[in-house]
């Protein structure tokens, strides 16, 4: 489950999302204890810029595509394109579950 931590950002080059990963099982109950391995991926009018856990013993570097979920979540952390306006496409994969796609508008 992806969620953005606001509906609009602006395409300046610099205004940050910052999507919050929640770890679903099949039936949409939240996994409290779930460490999967995530992949993160964005298109369109933004990028991929850095992850995170909240794990204070997680080693991974922040500017790192793949991150475990730590406690079943985790934040990926992505940038907007200058003068890009549209549609921010942002993917998080893990092995053995579909895919969690978030769309959120750039102007």
């Amino acid at each position: 489950e992806l969620s953005a931590d606001r509906e609009v950002y602006a395409a300046d080059g610099d205004d940050l999302c910052y999507v919050t990963v929640r770890v679903l099982d099949a039936e949409g109950n939240f996994c409290p204890k779930a460490a999967t391995r995530l992949h993160f991926t964005a298109d369109g009018c933004g990028e991929f810029l850095a992850s995170d856990n909240g794990g204070q013993t997680d080693t991974e570097v922040f500017p790192s595509a793949y991150r475990n979920a730590f406690n079943g979540m985790a934040v990926g952390i992505f940038r907007t394109k200058c003068g890009c306006s549209g549609d921010l496409r942002i993917r998080v994969e893990a092995d053995g579950m579909e895919p969690a796609v978030l769309n959120v508008k750039v102007r």
